[in-house]
């Protein structure tokens, strides 16, 4: 089955036209698939885990720095994506996990967080004592 689906996403992409001229917010725009989230997130990761914070910091720091490039819609596409596919591998699926992007995003929807820093001192605020 998941092959099946990523055969299916890769051919999308494959046969758009003029994808390579494509910037990733048109090609998530033409496709539906949150390839500038995916991008991001793939780029951001580790430097979110370097910090050693907990989860729910991280899931926070990663989807509003995300949100900041690709907007909220991709942040929260990529969180659940994620999240469901906890759920077909070994992962933890936790619906907090997605509250927590939420969080994330609403700083950037609420011009809380303007920068990659406010939103580590933000989400630090916000989880710096969950576990």
């Amino acid at each position: 089955m998941k092959l099946f689906i990523l055969c299916a996403l890769f051919l999308n992409i494959a046969f758009s036209s003029d994808l390579e001229k494509r910037t990733p917010k048109e090609i998530s725009a033409a496709t539906g698939i949150p390839v500038c989230a995916i991008i991001q997130s793939l780029r951001l990761k580790d430097d979110i885990i370097d910090l050693g914070k907990n989860d729910k910091f991280m899931h926070c720091a990663l989807s509003c720095q995300i949100a900041l490039r690709c907007g909220g819609y991709e942040s929260l596409s990529v969180g659940i994506l994620k999240e469901l596919w906890d759920l077909v591998t070994p992962g933890d699926a936790d619906i907090e996990d997605i509250k927590a992007d939420i969080a994330g995003i609403n700083l950037v929807l609420n011009d809380e967080a303007n920068n990659d820093n406010q939103c580590i001192y933000r989400c630090d605020d916000i989880y710096q004592g969950d576990k």
